[in-house]
């Protein structure tokens, strides 16, 4: 049995083309700075709401952590886009006001609305800041109504 050295070397300087592709990736992954998202608003939404079922949106400011910055009292402009009555409501002092696009500020980074199903549909549910002492950028939700 002979030794084709030719062979020999084509596979060690592909082992060591393979190695340092691997091996560069994994450095670069690792001292690579995590990329920061900014400051941003957020939708919570409920998983699924049943048709004419009243449920709560929470609506909230978040740093680059994900966590809530309670010194936010931002107005923000709550939107929706619905195709079967699909409502959002703030309550008030004569009742709920039930519109497809509400104002209101942030209370301590945070706030909660009412929004009501009118038939089996996906709504999309939009956050924008309308003042705030620093930008923050917008969310958008999907929640998917009458699903039993």
């Amino acid at each position: 049995m002979r030794i084709d050295y030719l062979e020999v070397t084509k596979i060690v300087a592909a082992s060591l083309i393979l190695i340092t592709i691997f091996g560069g990736a994994l450095y670069y992954s690792q001292i690579r700075p995590t990329r920061a998202q900014p400051n941003r608003l957020v939708i919570i939404t409920p998983s699924q709401l049943k048709s004419g079922q009243e449920e709560i949106l929470k609506i909230g400011a978040v740093d680059d952590k994900g966590e809530f910055m309670r010194t936010r009292n931002d107005l923000v402009e709550v939107s929706i886009l619905t195709h079967a009555n699909a409502s959002i409501g703030i309550k008030g002092e004569s009742g709920v006001i039930w519109s497809e696009q509400l104002h209101g500020h942030l209370n301590d980074g945070i706030m909660e609305i009412l929004i009501k199903g009118g038939g089996v549909e996906t709504v999309t549910v939009t956050v924008r800041q309308l003042e705030g002492e620093t930008p923050l950028e917008r969310a958008v939700s999907l929640l998917y109504v009458g699903m039993e």
